[in-house]
Formats: structure tokens, C-alpha cells, sequence
């Protein structure tokens, strides 16, 4: 049996954004992600993302499953999702990449989405 493993495009028309752990952005405890996971260390060492509540569940995505995001330029490459977006998003093709606190401004459309496939044969 040969187990592939290969990237699956889930979504092309995905709009891309930055957001900072703080509670204007966030919640009351802006350090603890949607999937419980606490924010400590180099911010941008830990590649987090958020992505939209029905994003995830249209594409099967889950907290902890890599992704990997191509047409944000320095964003570029894996990323683990560990959290939401807020629910004014809901229906959306959106991610929010987790960045430094002096990161405020970044946008990006038509941003490419995928997840890992693995097929056996």
C-alpha cells in the first residue's frame, strides 16, 4: 500500500487579514485562542491562524490541522488554524492570520487555501 500525501485546494476566493492578540480585536482573554491553546512566546514563531466558524466546517477543517496558504505574500506557507473569526464573518471564505502586536495593517484576496489529502492506493 503507497500512501500519498498531497495538498487539496479547498477554497481560491479566500480574503486574508491580520489580527493582533489584544481584547480590542479579540475577546476579554485575548492569550487563549477558540480551541484552548494559549498564546505565549514569539507570536510570529507560532504560524496560528483563525479561520471562519463555517469555512471549517464546510471544508472539514479542525482545530490543529495544518493548512497551507498561498497569495499573502510573508504569509505565505503552513499555518496551524487555532482559531475563529468573529461571527459577523459567518459564511465567508476568510482567515486571519495571528501576527505581532506592531503588525496592525495586511489584506489579501483571492487567496488560495489548502489542506492535506492523503489517499492509499
Amino acid at each position: 500500500m503507497i500512501r500519498i500525501l498531497a495538498w487539496l485546494l479547498i477554497s481560491a476566493a479566500t480574503t486574508a487579514t491580520v489580527y493582533n492578540a489584544v481584547p480590542e480585536q479579540c475577546n476579554a482573554q485575548p492569550a487563549v485562542t477558540a480551541s484552548g491553546r494559549r498564546i505565549t512566546g514569539d507570536v510570529a514563531q507560532l504560524r496560528w491562524l483563525a479561520m471562519e466558524r463555517t469555512m471549517m466546517a464546510r471544508y472539514g477543517i479542525h482545530y490543529g490541522d495544518t493548512v497551507l496558504v498561498r497569495g499573502a505574500g510573508l504569509y505565505d506557507g503552513m499555518w496551524v488554524v487555532e482559531d475563529t473569526m468573529s461571527p459577523r464573518y459567518a459564511g465567508q471564505d476568510k482567515i486571519d492570520f495571528l501576527v505581532p502586536e506592531d503588525v496592525r495593517l495586511g489584506r489579501w484576496d483571492n487567496v488560495q487555501v489548502y489542506k492535506k489529502s492523503v489517499s492509499r492506493k
